[in-house]
């Protein structure tokens, strides 16, 4: 099987670039292995099929099968953030039933349930002419077709609702407790006890187990309750595996849990919907995605001349990188990655920092990040300014992760070590 990349020993320097200073406004650190994963699907061949599926909700672990229609050869690996820990696997040949069913799947495969995170889902994609096409199901429950697909690649997927107690952290007295309920201990069946929990203390003990869960019916039980005497023992670890960690969750209020709640609850419904096997309802449409264009001359050491990324309203990202041989590349965004450029807008930063002049000539190359967004333009040169620093990085590794898939072997280094641009 073809690697992606030639190795992914650079990914763990990539991941720990430096953060914007305010951590509401990070890029987040799983992100080059997020792009991994994502570029794997986008190289999808004809006559191939690719998946994707992660365990313990962790970008950083993927079991990848890739399927060649035309031999029938099916291969796997696991693929982590160290090159040392890649497993490859030849699964051996499919006979012609097989192959013939596993090409029925896309007359039409099931609709995307692309309303969980990456980590949570499996991937499938395949190729319809000169476009390939990506569907995301949630990996506990998603259609059963997808079981059959793997079933039919020979391949495993883990499915159906996890043992929560192999993935949470609890003080010793609540696992005491906790292990006094027979076993497994899924959130359908940890809803019940809390639902028929006969006293305060007992309500209050349920109300933590499920927040520390993460799940979204858990959410949706506990918005219910909140300020119903379940909100002192829960709101502060809402915060952190509710409302993410770019909250104070020492300084949550009840109005802040209630705001959130009120602010995400159509994506949790549509995420309990699915875990529930039930048909998930409209979400409300997903803003926009600003125009940006990234526009970088490297120094001269560097394998490229120039190099720009453009994302347009819709969140599709083109590549140009000039060299020898030119190289192009179009890249669909991920929502949640798309919603968090429309947010680093909408905060009001971009168009309010301080504009630094346009550089002179350097031997160290030079970079522009322009960005449109409701009528408004911004061009920022350099971009020295603290705030646009994320994006300089976020930008700087899509390219570097390109110029890895061509196999043009740029000399690994992070962003902040390429710099000053």
């Amino acid at each position: 099987m073809r690697r992606l990349f030639p190795a992914l020993v650079f990914l763990p320097a990539l991941c720990a670039a430096p953060l914007a200073a305010q951590e509401v406004h990070e890029i987040p650190q799983d992100f080059a292995m997020q792009m991994y994963f994502r570029f794997y699907l986008d190289d999808c061949g004809p006559d191939e099929i690719r998946c994707v599926w992660f365990g313990q909700k962790d970008v950083h672990s993927g079991m990848i099968t890739t399927v060649e229609l035309r031999q029938g050869g099916v291969d796997t690996a696991r693929e982590v953030n160290d090159a040392t820990a890649y497993i490859p696997h030849f699964l051996g040949h499919l006979d012609p039933a097989q192959i013939a069913a596993l090409r029925s799947f896309f007359s039409p495969p099931p609709p995307s349930q692309d309303v969980f995170p990456m980590g949570e889902s499996v991937f499938v994609a395949h190729r319809e002419g000169g476009t390939v096409q990506v569907a995301q199901y949630n990996r506990v429950v998603p259609p059963p077709l997808v079981r059959r697909l793997f079933d039919l690649a020979k391949s495993d997927i883990a499915l159906g609702e996890p043992d929560v107690g192999s993935a949470i952290s609890l003080r010793v007295d609540e696992l005491d407790r906790l292990t006094s309920h027979p076993r497994p201990w899924t959130v359908p069946r940890m809803l019940d006890w809390y639902a028929q929990a006969a006293t305060p203390t007992d309500r209050q003990f349920w109300a933590h187990i499920l927040t520390v869960s993460g799940d979204p019916r858990a959410a949706l039980a506990l918005e219910k309750n909140l300020g119903q005497g379940d909100n002192s023992a829960s709101l502060r670890e809402m915060a952190s595996d509710f409302f993410g960690h770019s909250y104070d969750k020492d300084k949550q209020t009840l109005a802040d849990a209630r705001q959130w709640f009120k602010d995400n609850h159509p994506r949790l419904e549509a995420q309990a919907a699915i875990l529930n096997g039930k048909t998930p309802p409209a979400l409300p449409a997903t803003p926009p995605c600003p125009d940006v264009t990234f526009h970088e001359i490297p120094g001269p050491h560097a394998n490229y001349d120039e190099a720009t990324v453009t994302l347009d309203r819709s969140g599709l990202a083109h590549i140009a990188i000039k060299q020898k041989s030119p190289l192009g590349r179009d890249f669909v965004l991920g929502s949640e990655l798309a919603a968090h450029l429309s947010q680093l807008v909408t905060d009001g930063k971009f168009f309010t920092a301080a504009e630094p002049p346009a550089p002179t000539a350097s031997a160290t190359g030079s970079t522009e990040l322009t960005i449109a967004f409701d009528g408004q333009k911004r061009t920022v040169h350099q971009v020295w300014a603290p705030d646009f620093a994320p994006l300089r990085d976020y930008f700087s590794e899509l390219i570097f992760l390109t110029l890895l898939d061509a196999g043009a072997n740029p000399t690994p280094a992070t962003p902040s070590a390429r710099k000053p641009l």
